[in-house]
């Protein structure tokens, strides 16, 4: 999601993506059923989103995953209620947490500094400096969406490298190929 703006008008396509699943109810014997493809439709986006915004470890992508799993009004009743407490989680300002304001800053003055390098004529050092910044970036949102950042290698630890995070990242799907390729043109940048 790009901004606060589009999480909030997907959720609640999402939420009424729920009401449509649990509006197709009908009485069966001793059992109520629905429609098991507008329900898997919308388990597999509503999977996708909870992803995207508070990613995999989060604990509305937890529950959601467990207890959302067949296709009856009751799962899909579930649904709505974990969708609903994210929603009121996003409305409560989550994506513009006192922590990602403090980050942003910081990360705000490194680039400050890497401008001013530039600037200096020291291309080098801003390369390296904004270098940095990427690789951290990439390990963050590596173990936000719980990927191995890290692996043995004769018995001791070894980071993979960006090259790697970026790969294991791609193929999980976490973004799209134009991103895959930005992102190795950067990685380029700094082997230069």
């Amino acid at each position: 999601m790009k901004t606060q703006h589009d999480t909030d008008k997907k959720i609640i396509a999402l939420i009424k993506m729920g009401e449509k699943v649990i509006d197709t109810t009908t009485e069966g014997h001793q059992k109520q059923y629905i429609a098991e493809k507008k329900f898997h439709d919308f388990r597999i986006s509503s999977l996708s989103f909870l992803t995207v915004v508070f990613g995999t470890t989060s604990p509305f992508y937890k529950e959601f995953a467990k207890e959302v799993t067949h296709p009856t009004p009751s799962r899909a009743e579930r649904a709505l209620g974990i969708l609903t407490a994210a929603q009121r989680e996003l409305q409560g300002d989550w994506l513009v947490s006192v922590r990602t304001e403090l980050y942003r800053r910081f990360e705000l003055d490194l680039l400050g500094n890497c401008r001013k390098q530039l600037n200096e004529g020291k291309k080098l050092g801003a390369i390296q400096l904004s270098a940095s910044i990427f690789e951290t970036h990439l390990q963050h949102f590596s173990s936000q969406n719980e990927l191995d950042i890290e692996r043995m290698v004769e018995g001791k630890f070894a980071s993979y490298t960006l090259v790697q995070l970026n790969s294991n990242a791609y193929k999980k799907g976490l973004y799209d190929r134009k991103s895959n390729k930005a992102i190795f043109s950067w990685i380029e940048l700094r082997e230069t």
